[in-house]
């Protein structure tokens, strides 16, 4: 069990630091081993990643820079079974993913290809790379994925790890689960919707608007 999360801003605020915080803090209670970001002010790609729990991973990151400006993340909590190497976000200069979930439990010398980690998340890396669908690439795991580019986030389950989103005030905010969300007071529980499996969500930060989205959400809730 682990926790993903992430958010993309149109100006980021004082108060969307203060959000941001409290919603690594509220998801550590999925995984306090490990904790990472990867973040983009529409430049470049950041990722840090620790060995510590949520609360004391985002206090320790400076935000301050980002005030005024365009601002979008993805975020992890780990709960390890294993040890404490190849924590996630899996990032490079172009991508940065963040996965809830299991690809394969065969152990990393069968594992097919060429891998810099031993973090079988990185299969979901990988398939983004190719242009390819990890959701057809693996139909037998469990995933719930946010990601990352210079130009947009997105995210996605396939009904085996759950995964919400909210919008509120022109900004997107992702968390593994509406509870999350909630007691972090971003918004309350009727204006957070459940991702629906099998659909990607893809929000172009660019274009700063959520109005295509907004109108999926309509669309999905009327089914």
């Amino acid at each position: 069990m682990c926790a993903i999360l992430g958010g993309s801003y149109r100006c980021l605020t004082a108060d969307d630091i203060q959000s941001i915080c409290r919603l690594f803090e509220h998801s550590q209670i999925r995984g306090k081993h490990a904790t990472g970001i990867s973040y983009c002010d529409g430049d470049s790609i950041t990722t840090i990643k620790y060995p510590i729990p949520g609360k004391e991973f985002i206090n320790s990151i400076d935000l301050n820079p980002f005030i005024g400006k365009e601002f979008a993340f993805i975020g992890h909590c780990r709960y390890s079974t294993s040890d404490l190497e190849y924590n996630q976000p899996i990032a490079d200069d172009d991508l940065a993913i963040v996965h809830n979930g299991v690809i394969t439990q065969e152990p990393f010398e069968t594992w097919q290809g060429e891998f810099t980690t031993k973090n079988d998340s990185e299969f979901v890396f990988k398939s983004h790379k190719t242009g390819s669908n990890p959701i057809l690439d693996f139909p037998d795991a469990s995933l719930a994925v946010c990601g990352l580019t210079k130009n947009d986030i997105f995210f996605y389950r396939n009904g085996k790890r759950p995964l919400h989103y909210c919008l509120i005030n022109d900004n997107l905010i992702i968390s593994s689960t509406y509870d999350i969300i909630v007691r972090s007071g971003i918004c309350v529980s009727g204006d957070i919707s459940k991702a629906v499996p099998g659909f990607t969500y893809s929000f172009d930060r660019c274009k700063l608007d959520l109005k295509e989205l907004q109108e999926m959400k309509e669309y999905i809730d009327a089914i």
